[in-house]
């Protein structure tokens, strides 16, 4: 975007004091980001050079900002703050001499890891690696038998120790190896591509540290106000360059607690993750385990619902649960107030796809605690009737956000969907479980 076509977001309150050689990029993920033009539109190449940190801006066109919309308002971001394209954080070497004129393969490799315990009433951490050829079709992908075991971490035992002749070997496949591939020589190279892990596995193999501290999140920085349905997520994520300054500002410490103190403003842990030895981008191949989360977040939901519940809204709501017409191929599912610390996340996640009709059918004003009904009436404005459709309206949205996200396959109007429901999810969690403390 030229400096005399920022002129008409003026009434967006975006200003700029720039030269004539300033362009401003825009964001991807806006309809205004993707311009198709022409071959013959094309007149000449031109350099542009993005600005970053102290980079020095030689003569001709630069970018030091970003536009973009946050709730409906444009604004303007340091260009640093943005994802990097891989090959600035990643370099992809050719296959020597002798072997210019073979075919190249590049393959990219999945990690899941996550701790499970072997028995029902002791809880013994044994933790599952398990990795997957990326390169395969989705239909391909989801069969078990394409998930290759790499082995199990035992009770006590340390994921770098386990992880190290695995690393080790993905060195010589990034650098280039010749294999056979049917009878065919070929210079096969691989890189490490996303890393699927729970909540507390996911940040430990980022280097971020747990949930539980202040900056605890490996996307992104939000802290008390997380919750916020205004947070401006793209000027508060994590990239991985920026981390990588904070990793060395915590290392130059001069002191032992200096190093902690700026670990924990910046949410860090004082040494690199292992599979930092790799070339990776650390946050965007390590995603948020959407079933991981989609399950935490029911549970957390049920508990709260139930917790609501009077004793006559017990009975009625077990009454309901107990008639409900599920699908045959479904197993039986343990009784939801009384055993919903034994609930797989597969129970949750399909008791969470039938919460709004029970709870429809059930959900009475004499089957709330007065106290709770009297917290959610304060906090929402509205009347007893109006609390009832409230919850179960909010079960509704969240099922239908599963839903969309379990999706085999998804279109750009399902993403769009996705985008929207996720919005009216938060605003109505927020409007629910705030109202029962």
């Amino acid at each position: 975007m030229a400096n005399e076509d920022l002129d008409k977001y003026d009434r967006y309150n975006v200003r700029s004091i720039t030269s004539e050689s300033q362009l401003w990029l825009i964001d991807q993920h806006l309809e205004e980001g993707s311009i198709i033009a022409n071959t013959y539109e094309i007149i000449e190449k031109v350099d542009i050079t993005i600005v970053r940190g102290s980079t020095i801006i030689a003569n001709g066109l630069f970018i030091k900002e970003i536009l973009y919309k946050n709730n409906g308002h444009w604004k303007l971001r340091d260009v640093a703050l943005d994802y990097m394209h891989p090959c600035e954080y990643s370099a992809l070497n050719s296959p020597p001499s002798p072997y210019n004129n073979l075919r190249i393969l590049k393959i990219f490799i999945d990690i899941y890891y996550d701790d499970f315990g072997m028995y029902r009433n002791t809880y013994h951490s044994l933790g599952g690696v398990y990795i997957q050829l990326g390169n395969m079709p989705f239909e391909m992908r989801k069969h078990l038998r394409n998930h290759f075991i790499l082995g199990f971490v035992p009770f006590g035992g340390c994921f770098e120790d386990f992880i190290r002749p695995f690393i080790k070997d993905m060195k010589q496949l990034e650098e280039g190896i010749l294999m056979n591939v049917q009878g065919r020589d070929c210079w096969i190279v691989a890189g490490l591509g996303c890393v699927t892990t729970d909540l507390p596995q996911g940040n430990d193999l980022t280097g971020v540290k747990r949930h539980g501290a202040i900056r605890g999140c490996r996307t992104c920085l939000a802290k008390e106000n997380a919750t916020d349905t205004t947070l401006d997520i793209a000027s508060i994520s994590r990239y991985h360059h920026i981390t990588n300054i904070q990793f060395k500002n915590i290392f130059t410490a001069t002191t032992l607690e200096n190093r902690n103190n700026i670990a924990k403003e910046y949410g860090l842990r004082t040494s690199l993750p292992i599979l930092d030895q790799l070339q990776r981008e650390r946050h965007l191949q390590s995603p948020q385990d959407i079933y991981h989360i989609i399950a935490g977040k029911t549970l957390k939901l049920l508990k709260l619902t139930t917790a609501m519940l009077s004793l006559e809204g017990e009975l009625i709501f077990i009454e309901e649960w107990k008639s409900f017409e599920y699908p045959k191929q479904w197993s039986k599912l343990l009784n939801p107030i009384s055993h919903l610390e034994s609930f797989m996340m597969s129970d949750r996640v399909r008791l969470e796809m039938v919460m709004p009709f029970i709870l429809n059918r059930s959900l009475t004003i004499n089957s709330l605690k007065q106290q709770e009904m009297d917290k959610l009436q304060r906090r929402t404005k509205l009347n007893h009737n109006q609390v009832i459709n409230t919850i179960v309206k909010c079960w509704a949205i969240v099922a239908k956000c599963s839903r969309l996200a379990f999706k085999f396959s998804l279109t750009i109007d399902d993403y769009i969907e996705l985008e929207r429901y996720l919005k009216k999810e938060r605003e109505a969690l927020v409007e629910v479980k705030y109202s029962l403390y």
